[in-house]
């Protein structure tokens, strides 16, 4: 998908943060990779827009990072590469496995989107994601999150499958910021709990009562948990020029 889908979450949060939401490239309206992408490729992509974009310690200083499911081993690994450039990470949903299962899942579940192959594919995909989606969401937020699935071409596993080939493990305890692990009600609850044994420093907040998209549904109560992470790491000391920067999501 795309950053269509934090579109209430941006505006929650901009109420008093400066907010970007960038595309992972080949979705939505960026350049896609011409081959498989590694997280590696996707993190290191993302660390020089924002430098383009000015952010960095030359210019407009770190960033905070809101990654969601594929978007926080993009974080992970931009935080990895670029520790200067971001200054605190929310990992939401993360699809954290044991490196024995990866390839195996990769193989189970991941193949190219099977939209010259299966007639009945698109007519599938509008029935998961419009009609049967989440309730919370109104039909026509769920319609863009279908336009943006459709978008992302046959290629659109391209992530999912950087995911599953990606050293998490290595990764994830590379983190040196401070890092809120946040889950909603979903398959990446577990997951995501089990990622504290990685970064023994980060908090962990479940946020019952809201489904897999639940920053769609429910931004406010997302964004004030955003909010008061930020805020508590914020109060914690840190070098004084690293203070009151530009924050980007």
């Amino acid at each position: 998908m795309s950053a269509v889908i934090f579109k209430e979450l941006t505006t929650a949060l901009a109420v008093n943060r400066t907010v970007h939401g960038a595309d992972t490239p080949g979705f939505g309206d960026s350049d896609g990779p011409t081959a498989q992408p590694t997280m590696a490729d996707l993190g290191g992509a993302t660390a020089e827009a924002l430098m383009a974009m000015g952010y960095g310690p030359e210019g407009r200083g770190p960033v905070d990072l809101f990654g969601f499911h594929t978007g926080t081993f993009l974080a992970t690994e931009l935080a990895r590469q670029a520790p200067d450039l971001v200054r605190r990470v929310i990992l939401c949903g993360v699809p954290y496995y044991p490196a024995k299962d990866r390839m195996a899942m990769q193989n189970k579940f991941l193949s190219p989107y099977a939209f010259f192959t299966d007639p009945d594919y698109v007519d599938q995909m509008y029935k998961r994601i419009v009609v049967d989606g989440d309730p919370g969401t109104p039909p026509r937020r769920r319609l863009e999150r279908f336009t943006d699935r459709m978008r992302a071409g046959p290629n659109g596993e391209w992530g999912p499958r950087a995911v599953f080939a990606y050293d998490a493990d290595a990764g994830l305890a590379a983190i040196s910021q401070p890092t809120l692990l946040m889950a909603f009600d979903e398959v990446m609850t577990e997951p995501t709990r089990q990622v504290q044994s990685l970064l023994p420093g980060a908090e962990f907040l479940q946020l019952s009562g809201l489904e897999m998209m639940g920053f769609m549904s429910q931004p406010e109560r997302v964004a004030r948990a955003i909010g008061e992470f930020l805020d508590r790491a914020a109060a914690a000391p840190i070098p004084a020029a690293l203070d009151n920067n530009v924050t980007a999501g």
